[in-house]
């Protein structure tokens, strides 16, 4: 495929058609392209990214009115930590505890 983005006829494509913005988007994809099929354990998609922060943004509206807007920083503080402990697995009642006693 390397090759073929270095043909002539490739080259010529008019960089505001449809084909000339793939190959342009594809050229600036280029290394990124060959290091996930290089490196093979790279995850194809990012749903365990969007899994995360999914009950984050379901839970947006529920907790809009929740402290005031002071309070926001903490609660997103706390928010953080008890999405953390959830990805890897750690019981946030026992992280808790072992933090603050």
């Amino acid at each position: 495929m390397e090759k073929w983005l270095e043909l002539d006829s490739v080259k010529a494509a008019l960089p505001k058609s449809s084909f000339g913005e793939a190959v342009t988007y594809l050229r600036n994809q280029w290394n990124t392209l060959r290091h996930y099929l290089t490196v093979g354990n790279i995850p194809i998609d990012n749903n365990h990214s969007e899994r995360a922060i999914r009950l984050l943004t379901i839970g947006r509206k529920n907790w809009m009115f929740l402290g005031s807007k002071e309070a926001a920083p903490g609660s997103m503080k706390l928010f953080s930590i008890a999405s953390s402990a959830k990805r890897h697995c750690v019981s946030l009642q026992h992280y808790l505890e072992d933090v603050f006693y």
